[in-house]
């Protein structure tokens, strides 16, 4: 099954790399949502660290041996552009959660972190319609955990894009 779905992905991409799968950008993304998860992170921040890191992947900055270091870079990127925390405590449980997570270096992320932005032309507002689908998909994969909804969709008082309807 993993084979053939990754086989497909080469099909649909084959200007990617072949030693980048499927599987292992599944795998990245389901560490994103843990590191989010974790922090208590709203789904549009990890929706942004999906998209940053889809970015990568498509315009081919994304190989298997730098594929850990980019998606903790783009962790930090989304939760410092749409978190409304950006204090040092905040950061630097962000920093060692991702590099945890990841098994990178606190120091390695940082050391990206500004060769990513290039990579991204600083562009990190996005549209809409480009977060939307994570979204989406991130509130149907927790879908099951109404405790891990409502505590991914509240911070500080302030409700998030998906919450649990009153029944």
């Amino acid at each position: 099954m993993e084979e053939e779905m990754n086989t497909l992905f080469h099909s649909q991409h084959p200007q990617l790399p072949a030693s980048l799968e499927l599987t292992q950008i599944r795998k990245m993304k389901k560490r994103m949502l843990q590191v989010g998860m974790e922090l208590s992170l709203n789904f549009c921040t990890i929706a942004y660290a999906y998209a940053f890191f889809e970015r990568l992947i498509l315009m081919g900055f994304v190989n298997r041996d730098n594929m850990k270091a980019r998606a903790a870079v783009c962790m930090v990127l989304a939760a410092k552009f749409d978190h409304s925390s950006t204090s040092k405590t905040f950061l630097r449980t962000l920093l060692e959660a991702s590099a945890k997570a990841f098994g990178v270096s606190v120091r390695d992320i940082l050391k990206k972190e500004l060769k990513v932005l290039d990579q991204l032309h600083f562009e990190l507002m996005m549209r809409p319609g480009q977060l939307i689908p994570h979204c989406v998909r991130l509130y149907e994969k927790v879908a099951t955990d109404e405790d891990t909804i409502l505590r991914c969709s509240k911070r500080e008082g302030e409700l998030f894009l998906f919450t649990m309807p009153d029944s």
